[in-house]
């Protein structure tokens, strides 16, 4: 792991983030009835951006890497059948406490 610190955690970050509240807050303030109609279209604009800066963090962006093969993809795949084979059995048989 890296021991950089957070651009947030410096204070060219710490600013940044002030500015944006100060200007967050004039824009809620001064224009809220602009924002109200315009809020069903920001959240549609959201979408691409959450999942543009999300998959960041998955390490999307090395593929040459790949070290599973197709029987590692196969084992998986057996293992999770096995397991919903487990919780159907488990879920169909009585419990001992409801016998009469």
């Amino acid at each position: 792991m890296s021991n950089k610190q957070s651009f947030w955690a410096t204070l060219p970050g710490c600013l940044t983030l002030i500015f944006i509240a100060v200007i967050g807050y004039s824009l809620v303030r001064d224009h809220s009835s602009h924002l109200v109609q315009w809020l069903p279209f920001s959240i549609i604009l959201l979408c691409p951006f959450m999942h543009f800066f999300m998959h960041r963090g998955h390490g999307h962006s090395d593929h040459s890497g790949s070290t599973q093969s197709p029987e590692d993809y196969k084992k998986g795949y057996a293992d999770a059948l096995r397991d919903q084979q487990q919780d159907t059995d488990s879920t169909r048989s009585p419990s001992a406490g409801s016998e009469k």
